[in-house]
């Protein structure tokens, strides 16, 4: 956990001289490198909650909230990405420094209202201040006090990737801990090659395969993201998941 906050502390400070030099390029950077630590702290607290979960009920977690009320979601400090980036435009505005380009924000979780209707800074004057000044005071909103779920970088709410949370310890925390709209991009990244797969098993058969062991010369085994089951047709060859058949 130490390692986290010193890194978030450093990579919040790298955005307030980023902001100093109205260096969007900069930002951008301090803001991905914000995230991918905020998912990395939030992975290894998931991680531990479900090896507690795992030791108590001798299964894996089937979804994210069973890990609620394991001991590691219990009262404890995490990175708000939504604080971080509402504390730094409204002290940048109070600086009268050129803010944040919106379009670097897209991506990250929507403004805090509670940070940004506070007194800038407690109301302690800021004449002659740098946002580089100001670094503890963004660093400070940026954390927060959870029990339970806590936020992701994104917004989103966090969900388990149950293709991958059997090969925990083989991979990393955020590759099985991830917010569902990651996880929607990475379920149809592996419906589009799972739908290669039978289009060039089409192709060798010259007909759609009967079956996805057909395409894989084995009982196609691997659980679907959401944690729903794969429906082939083997009238269409066509292949979808049953949890986001929209896909």
């Amino acid at each position: 956990t130490g390692q986290y906050y010193i890194g978030l502390d450093r990579f919040v400070g790298n955005l307030m001289q980023a902001i100093d030099a109205e260096e969007p390029a900069y930002q951008d950077i301090a803001l991905q490198k914000s995230a991918e630590t905020i998912e990395k702290w939030n992975g290894e607290r998931f991680m531990q909650a479900t090896d507690e979960f795992t030791s108590r009920t001798g299964r894996l977690p089937n979804n994210i909230q069973e890990l609620a009320a394991m001991p590691a979601l219990q009262n404890f400090e995490a990175g708000d990405m939504g604080k971080m980036i509402a504390s730094a435009l409204k002290i940048s505005e109070a600086l009268n420094l050129r803010p944040i380009p919106e379009e670097l924000l897209e991506k990250y979780a929507p403004l805090d209202p509670a940070v940004l209707a506070a007194p800038v800074a407690d109301g302690k004057p800021l004449e002659g201040k740098t946002m580089q000044d100001m670094q503890d005071v963004v660093f400070q909103d940026t954390l927060t006090t959870i029990t339970g779920i806590p936020p992701s970088s994104t917004g989103a709410p966090y969900a388990i990737n149950l293709t991958k949370i059997g090969l925990r310890g083989r991979i990393e925390p955020t590759e099985i801990f991830v917010p569902t709209d990651k996880l929607e991009n990475q379920a149809k990244d592996m419906l589009a090659q799972l739908r290669s797969h039978i289009s060039e098993r089409r192709i060798e058969l010259g007909r759609n395969p009967e079956s996805l062991k057909e395409v894989f010369y084995t009982d196609y085994k691997t659980t679907e993201p959401f944690g729903g089951t794969w429906h082939y047709d083997p009238a269409t060859g066509h292949v979808r998941m049953s949890s986001k058949p929209s896909f």
